[in-house]
């Protein structure tokens, strides 16, 4: 599923795709409905549900590979309240994990940088997915990986979700300067996610780099 606001996270996680030879269709999909869902338009986030499980449906997939934590998570914990299906939902840093670990996607040497990890609500707490996106910045070389003092289930929220960044947007801003003290305690150099909005809202309030973690390993990838 691509990304409107942050495309440079759609355009990475193909990259990588096509480094590991992977056959893959891309779904001329429309908003997971997440937003609308979030904000109390049901209605709304209904067709899109039905209108996009219809179109993935039309490509024979079984497996669909997400580069947003919130669109994943609407796929897997919402939409079986609007329609069933038989799809396999897997967020990008667990397929890419799996792609590296088969040898299939090959990691380069990289410069020297410490790392640490901000945990998306929408796929920590939400789908309990913290191990993948940690482990393989960790497998990245010269790369110092460091732990925020909160972290997993116990991550700060970025700021920026359920409508607070487009309605509250000093708060959202105000949420995200905290996260950003967090990185700064730990002397991180960057700040990696795996969610379109952290990104977005970490980077409007940092000083520090903020980076998905697909477009990171774009750049160890051969």
């Amino acid at each position: 599923m691509g990304l409107y606001r942050e495309k440079s996270i759609a355009d990475s996680t193909m990259k990588l795709l096509e480094k590991a030879n992977v056959s893959y269709a891309l779904v001329d999909e429309v908003c997971c409905g997440s937003v609308a869902l979030r904000t109390g338009d049901k209605k709304i986030a209904e067709e899109l549900a039905k209108e996009n499980l219809e179109k993935i449906k039309q490509t024979g997939a079984d497996t669909v590979i997400f580069s947003c934590a919130g669109c994943l998570r609407t796929f897997t914990k919402d939409y079986p309240n609007f329609q069933d299906n038989n799809l396999k939902f897997l967020h990008s840093s667990q397929y890419f994990l799996k792609l590296i670990k088969e040898g299939k996607l090959k990691i380069k040497d990289g410069k020297n940088q410490k790392l640490t990890f901000h945990d998306p609500c929408h796929m920590g707490r939400h789908l309990k997915i913290y191990e993948e996106p940690r482990d393989i910045i960790k497998g990245l070389p010269n790369v110092e990986f460091v732990e925020m003092k909160r972290t997993k289930e116990d991550s700060r929220c970025c700021g920026a979700g359920g409508g607070v960044k487009s309605l509250f947007g000093d708060l959202a801003i105000a949420m995200a300067n905290e996260r950003i003290n967090d990185a700064k305690e730990v002397e991180a150099d960057i700040i990696v996610s795996t969610c379109p909005f952290c990104k977005r809202n970490l980077k409007d309030a940092s000083e520090i780099e903020v980076i998905d973690l697909s477009e990171l390993l774009l750049q160890y990838s051969i």
